[in-house]
């Protein structure tokens, strides 16, 4: 729903960084799944999604050194010889609640590294998902700081199609987490495990930014510029023109059908608003993106724009 994708998603890609925590992390003979509980979690709801919507859901890259292709999550999971159900369940974080054996092994379609890039390169995967991102790294063999497969994911992919997924128990209020969080915001949604209360943290509504306006770095780069112009004087020419890049590649629309059924239209108003003070025959052009955006609540803009909805229609 969010994502607002043009076509139901059929075919995940999960990336992973290993089955479980490598040494000396794991407990004993035995290790707690994936890279932490959100990754299990959310790969569990992946799982139940394809079910019910006759995909598939692809775990990479594939890692089959112990203790790394063990894994609470499978239905079928090894046991180590002299233990028993009971006993497992004791070395596993929270007893296994919720995620243990919840997974049929069935199920499981991993591939290896080559593949996964080769099958990204291809497009042809509807949504690439990060189990792990975040300043501790994610487990990439070429830079240990990012996770596996990302730069063939960021090359290919369009940032409407890509999920990281910060599950560590670092919140917003450690810098370096909240700098990461903006780095990786310019490649793909953000999941965030931990939102504590910070002063730089703003709730917009969702109605008021549509996800290319966050998604798409030309709109970002003008709704940081918006926010300049709100607090510092002498910037209109600059926002001016930083105004015509996303509106030119979004008027010659995209590679990807994603990026053409989605619009910032809220930056269209904007941009529209600052274009026709200097040029009134421009007005036309963004006539259709006030009535996209009319529904919006005209309170909205003049808490975050500083604009009355009647300047900008």
């Amino acid at each position: 729903d969010v994502m607002q994708l043009p076509r139901p998603v059929k075919s995940i890609l999960f990336v992973s960084a290993g089955f479980g925590w490598p040494p000396p992390y794991t407990h004993g003979d035995l290790n707690n799944g994936w890279q932490g509980q959100p990754a299990i979690t959310l790969y569990h709801g992946l799982q139940q999604y394809a079910l019910q919507n006759n995909g598939t859901v692809v775990d990479a890259p594939f890692l089959d050194s112990a203790p790394y292709h063990r894994s609470f999550m499978w239905a079928s999971f090894p046991a180590p010889a002299g233990k028993n159900a009971t006993e497992m369940r004791k070395r596993m974080y929270g007893a296994g609640f919720s995620y243990a054996g919840r997974v049929a092994s069935g199920l499981r379609h991993t591939i290896s590294k080559h593949e996964a890039e080769k099958r990204i390169r291809s497009l042809e995967f509807d949504v690439v998902v990060f189990g792990k991102v975040g300043p501790g790294g994610g487990g990439d063999d070429d830079d240990p700081m990012l996770p596996p497969l990302f730069r063939p994911v960021i090359e290919t992919y369009s940032p409407q199609r890509v999920v990281g997924l910060y599950g560590s128990d670092e919140g917003l209020q450690w810098d370096l987490q909240r700098k990461h969080i903006r780095s990786f915001g310019r490649y793909g949604y953000c999941l965030v495990r931990e939102i504590d209360p910070v002063s730089e943290l703003r709730i917009i509504p969702r109605s008021l930014l549509q996800p290319a306006c966050w998604l798409e770095r030309r709109w970002r780069d003008f709704f940081h510029l918006w926010r300049q112009r709100l607090d510092v004087a002498g910037v209109e020419d600059t926002i001016y023109h930083a105004a015509w890049e996303p509106l030119l590649a979004g008027l010659s629309g995209g590679d990807d059908d994603v990026v053409a059924s989605t619009r910032c239209w809220t930056g269209y108003a904007l941009a529209g608003y600052l274009i026709s003070r200097k040029d009134n025959r421009m007005c036309r052009l963004f006539g259709y993106a006030a009535r996209e955006v009319a529904s919006i609540p005209p309170a909205f803009w003049l808490q975050e724009f500083a604009l009355s909805w009647k300047e900008i229609a």
